[in-house]
């Protein structure tokens, strides 16, 4: 290096940057071209082939678990919807059986009603004679019959009554001039009570006296057995 340092106006800093711009400018611009081996060429073109034939497989790869995974939630679905339908037919014949119940409690529910309002009227109505019947005794039973002449509806209501002996019932009688009419056999409740309907057609004027028996069960075609509770009616 030659000593220029004295000279220049900026020291020998600015010297020495000088020298080296002439030592880069004396360099080559471009590289000399080189010749590569066969056996290195042929070494990168066996990588790139690798990497090459490893991409393509983790491709198919991927593509096989993409339809794996597709098939999966496709059968995932069909499952939900099964369940989803079979639920709502489910609760489709739950609530149907809700329904018919319903419909068939309503039924019930206006059958009673029907059948106490006939009772009523059978009891209360303007063509309805009321009997009451009598027995002796210390503690006699009691009953009384509603006669409804416009739909021959029978009812009697008894209370007091003694449960018969084994192989006994009573039996209710119709009486006329010529004929005693089987009208139902009975067996009081636990408190003596009972109630006995029957329909019946006969005129106003035929009825003489109406009573209860004491009879073998299933009843007799006409009274054998003791009278319990008796009524006479008219003169």
């Amino acid at each position: 290096m030659t000593d220029s340092s004295k000279d220049s106006p900026l020291g020998p800093e600015a010297a020495e940057l000088e020298e080296l711009k002439s030592l880069i400018d004396a360099l080559p611009s471009a590289p000399r071209p080189a010749t590569m081996s066969a056996e290195r060429s042929a070494a990168i073109r066996s990588r790139l082939i690798a990497r090459a034939s490893a991409e393509v497989g983790g491709s198919t790869r991927s593509t096989r678990n993409y339809t794996r995974l597709f098939a999966i939630a496709a059968s995932v679905a069909v499952i939900a919807l099964a369940v989803g339908y079979y639920n709502e037919s489910a609760t489709r014949r739950e609530l149907a059986s809700s329904s018919a119940r319903r419909d068939s409690m309503i039924a019930a529910l206006n059958a009673v009603v029907r059948e106490r309002d006939a009772e009523l009227a059978a009891i209360t109505g303007p063509s309805v004679s009321v009997m009451d019947l009598s027995s002796t005794g210390v503690h006699p039973p009691t009953a009384r019959m509603f006669w409804d002449k416009a739909t021959n509806r029978w009812t009697l209501f008894a209370h007091g009554l003694a449960a018969p002996k084994s192989g006994r019932t009573y039996e209710l009688w119709l009486v006329t001039a010529d004929k005693k009419i089987p009208a139902g056999i009975f067996k009081p409740g636990d408190d003596g009570s009972a109630v006995v309907r029957a329909t019946y057609a006969l005129e106003a004027a035929d009825l003489k006296a109406i009573a209860i028996t004491d009879e073998p069960d299933g009843g007799v075609s006409a009274p054998t057995g003791s009278v319990i509770l008796a009524a006479k009616v008219g003169g």
